[in-house]
């Protein structure tokens, strides 16, 4: 396959459904017939380029889906990319202190995706917007504009004060579960066999117990040392107890074992017959990362206590100075992301497989 048809067929994966793989044969076809002709074949790229660019996206006859369908796909494409950017800024409020341990190009990358994320969302919420005009009902279109301009508004304040950003927390959550558990599969898909559901699920929860293991090493060893690295552990465990900042090791165990539990318990949930018919695939890919990034995410109050009796017996900051501590921040946002963006979004295969109507 030649660049001119690798070209075409790219951009033919950007159309709606229905027109798809029409103007893909199509195009691939004009790129054969121009190379046989001598004709210059990024002509056909342009033009493939430029249909693209102004082919109607709201037409129930290209799409394949009516526009009310299209108006709930676009906005749970803007749920996620905003629930993601989101996720992205709480974090750098969290372990943002990336240029303490050296790695400030990190946390300037992570800012530059969550505005990406968040300029992506908002074009999406504008687009549900572009169709309710199209439906020709003013009400639609008002509360639509209403809803954008709260979400834009929302968006901005996060920006601004990310520590905001918890709030998203629990509304991304439940999105999700809306989102998963309405979710159609394929009329080609077989169900999962009860090894198979298990094998899948085993990575996520050996992932959250490594973080379990790393998140108490971290704060009962690597940043205490760390943090005062004039000291071994013990001296640093005596200096605290005869200032009267003793850590309380009660927040620690609770967030170990509780999420080592869940991690364990997602394996037996996945083999369980009783309820294997919601564990489609997808859906345990996106358990399995909210599991994981659940995990990771509530590290930081776990250590919070730690972190706080340094600070004060040794009169250092309170963010961590060993690097697995940001290092399980990142997993655990980038697990919550990558959750977000697989379990919000529609399957491209809906849009082939639900009739247009006039609507």
């Amino acid at each position: 396959m030649s660049l001119a048809d690798t070209l075409v067929a790219a951009v033919a994966w950007t159309l709606p459904g229905l027109a798809r793989q029409r103007y893909r044969e199509e195009w691939l076809g004009d790129v054969g017939g121009a190379r046989d002709l001598e004709l210059s074949h990024w002509s056909i790229v342009g033009g493939a380029l430029v249909t693209a660019i102004t082919i109607d996206r709201t037409n129930p006859s290209v799409t394949g889906i009516t526009r009310t369908n299209l108006v709930v796909n676009r906005m749970r494409w803007a749920a996620a990319l905003l629930g993601s950017a989101a996720v992205l800024r709480f974090g750098l409020f969290i372990w943002g202190r990336y240029e303490m341990i050296g790695l400030a190009p990190l946390g300037r990358g992570i800012q530059v995706v969550s505005i990406f994320l968040a300029t992506l969302g908002l074009f999406a919420c504008v687009g549900t917007l572009v169709i309710a005009f199209h439906s020709g009902s003013r009400r639609t279109g008002l509360v639509l504009a209403a809803g954008v301009a709260a979400v834009c508004a929302l968006m901005a304040v996060v920006m601004v004060m990310p520590f905001l950003g918890i709030l998203a927390v629990p509304a991304s959550l439940g999105a999700i579960i809306v989102a998963v558990s309405r979710t159609r599969k394929p009329a080609s898909s077989r169900p999962l066999s009860r090894w198979s559901r298990v094998l899948v699920a085993l990575p996520f929860t050996a992932l959250a117990l490594l973080i379990v293991a790393a998140g108490v090493l971290h704060i009962s060893v690597w940043n205490p040392l760390a943090k005062v690295p004039g000291l071994n552990l013990d001296e640093i465990y005596s200096a605290m107890s005869a200032a009267g900042e003793s850590p309380m090791s009660t927040f620690l165990m609770a967030w170990a074992i509780f999420w080592g539990a869940v991690a364990l318990t997602l394996p037996i949930l996945c083999g369980s017959r009783g309820i294997a018919w919601f564990f489609t695939y997808r859906r345990i890919i996106v358990v399995g990362l909210l599991t994981v990034g659940a995990t990771a995410s509530f590290h930081w109050f776990a250590g919070f206590n730690m972190g706080m009796s340094l600070a004060d017996t040794f009169m250092t900051g309170g963010g961590d100075a060993a690097i697995s501590g940001p290092a399980i921040g990142v997993v655990g946002q980038t697990a919550l992301v990558v959750a977000l963006l697989i379990g919000l979004p529609p399957h491209r295969y809906e849009a082939e497989m639900v009739t247009a109507g006039p609507r």
